[in-house]
């Protein structure tokens, strides 16, 4: 188990504030990753060789769960868009100064 913040993981599962998030697959695996590194600026590169280690998909797949995730979790940053670098994931409420400080895109 690993918890976050409100936000819990089990083997196959992933709760946030006490409720299961309907995650499709890749979605819990893209989530799990970018936890595992909280603080951390992924690439895209970096995601999609953790979340796809076997496929041939194009980087802005990554961008499409991203915007997924944020839809989902609908906190503010909590997943960050670092310009030129790629992805960094921060828990709510606390502060973290590993480059996770520019804004978010879009999604």
């Amino acid at each position: 188990m690993l918890q976050l913040g409100d936000l819990v993981f089990t083997d196959s599962e992933a709760t946030f504030q006490g409720r299961p998030l309907q995650l499709t697959p890749t979605e819990f695996r893209l989530l799990r990753v970018l936890a595992d590194h909280a603080g951390e600026v992924l690439s895209r590169d970096q995601l999609l060789r953790q979340v796809y280690p076997d496929a041939l998909v194009c980087e802005r797949t990554i961008d499409v769960h991203i915007c997924m995730l944020r839809r989902k979790l609908a906190v503010p940053n909590f997943i960050q868009t670092i310009r030129q670098r790629g992805y960094c994931f921060q828990i709510p409420d606390q502060k973290i100064t590993a480059g996770c400080d520019s804004e978010t895109g879009p999604c």
